[in-house]
């Protein structure tokens, strides 16, 4: 048992290391196979494994938080991983998106299983820079745009985990996370960190205004790795918020609670209307992400603030994750499918968008049935009479949305288009099965949920949903032509708010620069003139010499050694 908990993060690494060799060509039929242990271990009974001589005592398992995330990832990363095989084939760099695509995998499956500080970081950071190699697979400029955006919001993220882990490491040393929530009132200021710690998976979780990320990867990155970023990699940050957050316990935090309730709000609305003007399909369903993302966000914040009601709401929290993950990778995978014009990937199309948007007995019913009911249940009246109109809004505004999506993504020549054989076996059986898993999940969702949530479907409640979504649906046709006449300054280009962000400082940038000059060189002075260097050029050479890729790789590998023997001689 302890072998296949190990065996699930060593897996991927163990197969990127063999890209590099002559086998590289039998290595790709491993790929597929590398998250299926992850499956194994989130089938069976929990288990947990201690560590005391890897960093400061590594801790990996199981449990009631993070087993239905360790599933939804060993499935997404095995349908993507299969889908690539076709997708990718023709596709440049392959070698540098496998060996990302490896190691994001390794990183996520390793922060799911983590049940310490120290572990969960480690890999958390792994699989957030190992996931910018994805993002730029192909060099284009738009890509490098995106993955430099990425980075940027990412390093902050990272540094406001760091600045709330190391206020807890401080004063807890390297906690189990299952008793963190706990052991929270001991902290110093228990609400300064939970502020830090919220912040910095609010990035993760694209959650407004740090949500550009998104709506910049998703058209960059290829469509099996945009289906894993939107359908597990984002949702690592909840399960940050659900490691490292007092939900469930009595430590009412009102302050935090209110801001993800209204983080959450904005980022439902803003992601919805946002999206409806969107030009390219993955673009749509990004932000798509963030709306859907900020329902979440939003039973977070609810959690913070009526802990005694946190049962309920975890449960629909897992059934949202499930639901949204399957149906955002098969949408995801869906265009992929379109663009090469296969026959009946169409109306296939329909049945994750149906899905999504909420209509009578898929999973999105399920799920936002889930989330109507809690908010009726809440003791608090504004609440409880606001939320189901904001969940009714959100359906009308999501199924607007993804009207817009299917209209771009409809393939125009499905007809007269070529089917490549390899699309055929690589492509098609990952899509349908993902599409058929969303499908079950309603039936199947009460093995990992212990609570049951919407366990009947009220007559009123089919009625309502149904006709709401195509009464919205009925709508679109609408909104299309309207959407196609806006004049230029309507529309909003993907990036929203980074736009006229980094347009206001390039022109701040440049005025300083040519009008006030001045003011950071005063004519008085005079910049010093450089002289020759002589050690220039074998300067040069030795650094050209140092980057080659063996150095490198052998400076860091011996890196990693110094830190492994380090920490074993410091326990």
């Amino acid at each position: 048992m302890d072998a296949l908990l190990w065996l699930t993060i060593v897996f991927p690494l163990a197969v990127a290391l063999l890209l590099g060799t002559k086998a590289r060509r039998y290595v790709l039929l491993l790929i597929p196979a590398s998250a299926l242990v992850a499956i194994g271990v989130a089938l069976l009974p929990y288990q947990q494994l201690s560590m005391p001589w890897l960093l400061l005592g590594s801790r990996i398992g199981t449990d009631a938080v993070n087993v239905v995330f360790l599933l939804l990832a060993g499935v997404l990363w095995s349908i993507s991983a299969l889908f690539a095989r076709g997708y990718m084939a023709d596709k440049v760099n392959l070698k540098r998106f496998y060996l990302f695509f490896l190691l994001s995998m390794a990183g996520n499956l390793g922060a799911i299983l983590a049940l310490d500080l120290v572990s969960f970081y480690t890999f958390f950071a792994m699989m957030t820079f190992c996931a910018y190699g994805m993002i730029i697979q192909d060099g284009r400029d738009s890509s490098l745009r995106a993955g430099k955006v990425y980075l940027v919001l990412a390093i902050m993220g990272e540094a406001l985990l760091l600045a709330g882990m190391f206020t807890i490491g401080r004063q807890l040393g390297n906690v189990d996370l299952q008793q963190l929530p706990l052991v929270y009132d001991q902290l110093a200021n228990p609400t300064v960190t939970a502020g830090l710690l919220m912040a910095g998976f609010a990035v993760k979780m694209g959650a407004v205004p740090v949500h550009v990320w998104l709506a910049l990867a998703h058209p960059s990155a290829p469509v099996p790795a945009s289906a894993v970023l939107s359908g597990i990699i984002i949702k690592t940050g909840l399960l940050g918020w659900l490691r490292f957050l007092p939900l469930g316990t009595f430590l009412v935090m009102d302050g935090l609670g209110v801001a993800m309730v209204i983080m959450g709000v904005v980022s439902a609305l803003f992601g919805a209307v946002v999206g409806m003007v969107q030009r390219k399909p993955k673009t749509v369903l990004a932000y798509s992400s963030i709306s859907q993302m900020g329902l979440v966000t939003c039973l977070v914040g609810l959690g913070l603030l009526f802990p005694h009601s946190w049962e309920i709401i975890f449960a629909v929290l897992l059934i949202f994750i499930l639901h949204h993950g399957l149906a955002k990778s098969a949408l995801f995978l869906g265009v992929g499918m379109t663009s090469h014009h296969a026959r009946y990937s169409g109306p296939l199309l329909l049945i994750p968008a149906l899905a999504l948007a909420g209509f009578p007995f898929t999973s999105g019913f399920l799920a936002k049935g889930g989330f109507k009911e809690v908010v009726s249940a809440l003791p608090h009246e504004a609440i409880s009479l606001y939320g189901p109109v904001l969940l009714s809004l959100s359906t009308v505004l999501t199924t607007l949305l993804l009207a817009r999506f299917v209209f771009l993504a409809w393939p125009e020549r499905a007809r007269t288009g070529t089917f490549q054989a390899s699309l055929l076996r690589w492509c098609t059986l990952p899509w349908l099965l993902n599409i058929w898993l969303l499908l079950l999940l309603p039936f199947f969702a009460a093995h990992f949920v212990s609570r049951p949530v919407l366990s009947q479907f009220p007559l009123g409640s089919l009625l309502e949903g149904a006709l709401t979504i195509l009464a919205a649906a009925a709508f679109a046709w609408l909104l299309w032509r309207f959407v196609g006449t806006l004049p230029r300054w309507a529309r909003i280009r993907e990036g929203d708010l980074l736009n006229p962000v980094t347009g206001w400082l390039n022109r701040l940038l440049f005025w300083l620069i040519l009008e006030r000059s001045q003011w950071l060189f005063p004519k008085e002075k005079s910049l010093p003139q450089s002289g020759p260097m002589p050690l220039e050029k074998p300067l040069i050479r030795l650094e050209a010499y140092l980057c080659r890729t063996p150095l490198v790789g052998i400076a860091v590998l011996l890196l990693l050694l110094g830190l492994v023997a380090l920490f074993v001689a410091g326990n």
